[in-house]
C-alpha cells in the first residue's frame, strides 16, 4: 500500500491498542504509543530511499529484503528498544502490538500486484495477487473515518472492530471481481497465451489484465459487471 495508507493504518492500530491495560494508565504517552505504531507500520518501507540510487535499482529491492521473514521480528525489535526506554512502555506488550503493525503492513502488500517477498530467506520468489490498488479509496477512507470516530467517541474495539471486518468482506468482494474478469478473459482468448496476469485498477468494478503470448504482450481493461474491454 501507499505511504498515507500505512500512516492511517498506524494510527488505528495506535487507537486499537488502548484497549490494553498495560496502555491504560495514566501515566502512558498516547503520542509515543502513536509514534511507535506508526513507524511500525511506516518501518518496511524504509528501502524508499534506494530511489535516490536510481529507479531500477529501487524496483528491483523495494519490498524485498525488508519485508521478509527476518525484518518481522527485526522490526518491532527496534522499535521496542527505542520506545519502550523512551517512553517506558511495557516493553512485551509493546512488542507484540509492533508485530501486529509490522506484520499487517507486509500482510496487506501481498495483494498489490506489486507484491513483495514475503517468504524470504526460504523463497525469493514474488507474491503479489493484484486484486487491491496500491492506494485504495475505501481502504484508506475508512481508516481515516474510524480514526476520527474512536477520537469522538473512545470505543476502539467497537469501532476498529467493525473497520476490520468490513475490510475483510472488501477484500473478499475484490477477489470476487478479480475471479470474475479472469473467467470473462479466459471465455475469450486463444490457445496462443501462455499467461494470464489480472491487477486492479481506481475502478471499483474493473480489472487490468495482460495476455502473455509467445511474441507479444497485450494489455486491456475488463469491467467484470460488463465484459467489455478498454
Amino acid at each position: 500500500m501507499d505511504s498515507a495508507t500505512h500512516l492511517a493504518m498506524g494510527i488505528a492500530i495506535g487507537g486499537l491498542a488502548t484497549v490494553d491495560p498495560a496502555f491504560q494508565t495514566p501515566d502512558i504517552s498516547m503520542l509515543g504509543l502513536m509514534g511507535a505504531m506508526v513507524v511500525a507500520q511506516q518501518a518496511p518501507d524504509i528501502d524508499t530511499i534506494l530511489k535516490l540510487k536510481g529507479n531500477g535499482i529501487y524496483i528491483r529491492n523495494h519490498r524485498g529484503l525488508t519485508h521478509s521473514l527476518p525484518f518481522l521480528l527485526i522490526w518491532p525489535a527496534l522499535i521496542t528498544l527505542v520506545f519502550g526506554y523512551a517512553f517506558q512502555f511495557n516493553w512485551l506488550h509493546l512488542f507484540l502490538w509492533s508485530c501486529f503493525a509490522v506484520c499487517l503492513h507486509v500482510f496487506v502488500d501481498i495483494f498489490n500486484a506489486y507484491g513483495t517477498q514475503a517468504l524470504r530467506p526460504f523463497s525469493r520468489q514474488w507474491i503479489g495477487l493484484g486484486f487491491i490498488n496500491t492506494f485504495d479509496w475505501y481502504i484508506f477512507g475508512s481508516h481515516v473515518l474510524a480514526v476520527l470516530l474512536w477520537m469522538l467517541y473512545r470505543q476502539p474495539l467497537i469501532i476498529f472492530g467493525t473497520m476490520y471486518l468490513s475490510l475483510i468482506a472488501y477484500y473478499v468482494l475484490r477477489y470476487s471481481i478479480q475471479r470474475s474478469v479472469r473467467r470473462s478473459t479466459i471465455r475469450l482468448i486463444d490457445d496462443e497465451v501462455e499467461e494470464i496476469m489480472i491487477s486492479s485498477t481506481s475502478h471499483f468494478f474493473s480489472m487490468a489484465y495482460c495476455c502473455h503470448y509467445k511474441r507479444y504482450l497485450l494489455c486491456c481493461t475488463r469491467l467484470s459487471d460488463t465484459g467489455h474491454d478498454a
